[in-house]
């Protein structure tokens, strides 16, 4: 049962990071929580800067007149652009860390 399996396997992950944070030192471990925060702090901007992204995308569709078809495919051509600059940097730095 999928809600069943989804609990249990929430319930494990958060028993094994509790676990893994009692195994580090204390200041590895503080770091870490601290860096959590960071990035989470982050994902709410970016979250941000992605909706005023779409707001003004819509408003630069109504601006020209162009029919709604184009800013879903503006949407959907930025989406791709951000998922493949990302790519191409984890690519470069798996490639750098090899060398």
């Amino acid at each position: 049962m999928p809600p069943a399996y989804y609990w249990l396997r929430r319930r494990r992950l958060h028993a094994y990071r509790q676990a893994v944070l009692k195994a580090m030192p204390s200041d590895k471990a503080q770091a870490f929580r601290s860096f959590r925060e960071k990035a989470d702090a982050w994902l709410f901007v970016a979250s941000g800067a992605a909706l005023l992204a779409l707001k003004e995308t819509w408003t630069l569709r109504e601006t020209y007149r162009w029919p709604a078809v184009v800013f879903w495919l503006l949407v959907a051509l930025m989406s791709s652009l951000c998922v493949a600059n990302t790519l191409a940097r984890v690519h470069r730095g798996k490639a750098v860390k090899r060398k």
